[in-house]
């Protein structure tokens, strides 16, 4: 069963942001991005258990699965979580940045 897509504002901030980033140098691959970002998307809400499932022990991180935007955009993580009829795309974060001590204020 496809599942509908939901984003959080927080997620469409972080795709634009994303966008401007790669924008300044390249903007062909800023559209890439968008591009690769809407696929992955409708992958996940294909098949939601393609992420992995995060570890840790705070609760405002339980069921929240990540995966890699593409194979080009590799850095790029998208956070999302898994509901009954639907996929819920909390945020996209790049991979270099400190993740234990970000995720937890970003949910």
């Amino acid at each position: 069963m496809r599942r509908q897509i939901r984003r959080k504002p927080e997620a469409d901030r972080d795709l634009a942001e994303h966008f401007v980033y790669i924008g300044r140098n390249n903007e062909s691959a800023a559209l890439r991005f968008l591009e690769a970002a809407a696929v992955a998307f409708e992958k996940i809400a294909d098949m939601p258990g393609i992420g992995s499932l995060l570890e840790s022990h705070d609760p405002r991180l339980h069921n929240i699965r990540h995966t890699a935007v593409s194979r080009k955009f590799r850095n790029y993580l998208i956070f999302y979580r898994v509901g009954q009829d639907f996929v819920e795309i909390l945020a996209i974060v790049h991979g270099m940045r400190d993740l234990p001590n970000l995720l937890p204020e970003l949910f």
